[in-house]
């Protein structure tokens, strides 16, 4: 099964680069388009993330306002740019309550796995939706669909069948 798992893997990647002509290659190598290096392995987001926490350091109590990140780059440098983490996000948009959101989202989750054992994925969609969250925050849907399947609790039913005791008769 390993050297089925690792020729998929190959095949798929030759496909990739095939079909983009090499561009998926000089992504995960930290190449531009032209195939010169970057400066920035980060494309930014951490430019993004510093400018965030510092803004939740300079409103802490109720952060900047919702959007308010977005429009002081707008401000700043000319362009509407984006959050690409939703927990520098929280912190920087909401202040303190962001912080409290963020538990939230967190902990109410595994409070409900303690009394709800039947989904097995559940750690692996919360993993995941936290990842997902850091990188490209709520903008997309998939955060908020895994994060659902994480929730979902799935019972299975089966009405109780009655049967009529047979009666023996004496020997």
């Amino acid at each position: 099964m390993f050297v089925l798992l690792v020729l998929g893997g190959i095949l798929t990647w030759g496909i990739s680069s095939s079909q983009t002509e090499g561009l998926i290659e000089n992504r995960y190598t930290n190449k531009d388009a032209t195939g010169r290096e970057k400066e920035d392995v980060s494309t930014g987001r951490l430019e993004l993330f510093v400018h965030e926490i510092q803004g939740f350091l300079e409103h802490p109590f109720l952060g900047v306002g919702a959007s308010g990140m977005k429009q002081e780059r707008l401000e700043e440098g000319g362009k509407i740019v984006a959050s690409h983490s939703e927990v520098s996000r929280l912190l920087s948009e909401h202040g303190v309550l962001g912080i409290i959101m963020l538990l939230l989202l967190i902990f109410r989750p595994l409070v409900f796995r303690s009394q709800h054992k039947g989904n097995v994925l559940f750690y692996a969609f919360l993993a995941f939706w936290f990842a997902t969250i850091n990188h490209s925050a709520m903008r997309i849907a998939a955060p908020g669909f895994i994060y659902a399947l994480a929730l979902l609790h799935i019972t299975h039913e089966k009405r109780p069948v009655h049967r009529q005791q047979l009666k023996r008769k004496p020997s």
